[in-house]
């Protein structure tokens, strides 16, 4: 797969915010989703886009997920 992850905070929310930029398929962003409700540590809020309450969520993610 040719993808990657890029982590941002937002600020009016301080949610956050890991995107997934590039060629992903359907069953690779699906596990993710199943990945974050299985960890109890973030929600997929669109098809590439995945929001947690705390950096080290978001980190603990980008670890699990970049190739």
């Amino acid at each position: 797969m040719g993808y990657r992850l890029e982590m941002s905070k937002k600020p009016r929310n301080r949610n956050w915010v890991v995107t997934v930029k590039g060629q992903i398929n359907d069953e690779a962003v699906k596990e993710m989703g199943e990945w974050c409700l299985d960890s109890e540590t973030g929600r997929r809020m669109a098809y590439d886009q995945f929001h947690f309450r705390t950096k080290e969520e978001a980190v603990m993610f980008f670890l699990k997920w970049t190739n």
